[in-house]
């Protein structure tokens, strides 16, 4: 949040990007929620297995645009099996 601070009180458009999973959408969505100009939002199209089965919520695209959830924080719920099954041993 540090860096949107700065970005803000320097004029600057504060673009979060969200390549990968739903936690990071709705991470980007949580902080760009907070900052006062922020108009643009890294959306990713292309879905993997992965993506799909981590969080339930999608965030759908709706006429070019996609919304936060109303609910606390990110209010995502992550699926711990799939945690589980792509879970790296070492």
């Amino acid at each position: 949040m540090r860096v949107t601070y700065v970005a803000t009180f320097g004029d600057c458009v504060v673009v979060t990007h969200s390549w990968s999973t739903g936690i990071i959408k709705a991470a980007s969505l949580h902080v760009l929620a907070a900052v006062p100009r922020s108009t643009l939002f890294e959306y990713r199209v292309q879905q993997t297995a992965f993506n799909l089965a981590l969080n339930k919520e999608r965030f759908p695209l709706v006429s070019g645009c996609v919304h936060r959830s109303a609910g606390p924080g990110t209010d995502i719920v992550i699926d711990d099996e799939v945690v589980e099954k792509y879970r790296i041993h070492p």
